[in-house]
């Protein structure tokens, strides 16, 4: 009898410290996981239990939503809605809105139009809501900037090669979404840099297929 309970408690410290070897192990091969490849465990904390790949693609046959609900400086709750459309040919045009009911009425029916005419953009129609993106690891980013804004123009009224005040969308592409933190940056003389004000942290947009 002695000899079976001793057994027993052998057979649970050993199992206890197993679980615990393993568990620790775990963790600590996820933390290296998400420091050499931060925007591949992203992806994966945001995919179903079945889709292991962590290569996630832009996609460019339909649009990008997101909800973001905030509150503004008297403390008010407010809604707003984003919408981005991007290019094969890497540029992306971004809109916002308060009414999704109102907006999808207005506009649903030049979706198909604007995919169409998405790839003949060119640099010369960079303006505040068309701008270039750019992928790097699984990473996206993107700063949107009106080039005609008094800050943005050299003393013989040109647009800056550089902007002095833009927005940022920058995260990780998902399989049919987004993860984007969105910031405002202006050109700080004083210090020779840029300073940077967050506003939206890790905003989720799902991808909505336009079809033909």
């Amino acid at each position: 009898m002695m000899y079976l309970i001793l057994s027993a408690v052998i057979l649970i410290a050993s199992k206890f410290i197993y679980d615990s070897f393993l568990t620790n192990n775990t963790e600590k091969n996820w933390d290296a996981y998400k420091k050499s490849n931060p925007h591949g465990s992203i992806v994966s904390e945001h995919s179903n239990a079945f889709n292991l790949n962590t290569n996630a693609k832009l996609r460019t046959d339909g649009y990008y939503l997101s909800i973001f609900n905030g509150t503004d400086y008297n403390g008010d709750i407010f809604k707003m809605f984003f919408i981005m459309f991007f290019t094969k040919n890497g540029f992306v045009a971004i809109d916002e809105f308060e009414n999704l009911e109102n907006y999808m009425d207005l506009n649903k029916n030049d979706f198909k139009q604007v995919l169409i005419n998405a790839d003949l953009v060119l640099e010369a129609d960079i303006a505040s809501g068309i701008v270039k993106y750019q992928i790097k690891n699984g990473g996206i980013s993107m700063q949107f900037y009106d080039p005609n804004e008094y800050s943005n123009l050299d003393l013989n009224n040109n647009s800056l090669l550089e902007p002095n005040v833009f927005n940022e969308w920058k995260g990780t592409i998902l399989h049919n979404g987004l993860l984007l933190t969105f910031s405002e940056s202006f050109y700080n003389e004083s210090l020779k840099d840029y300073t940077k004000e967050s506003r939206i942290k890790d905003l989720k947009f799902e991808f909505t297929q336009i079809k033909f």
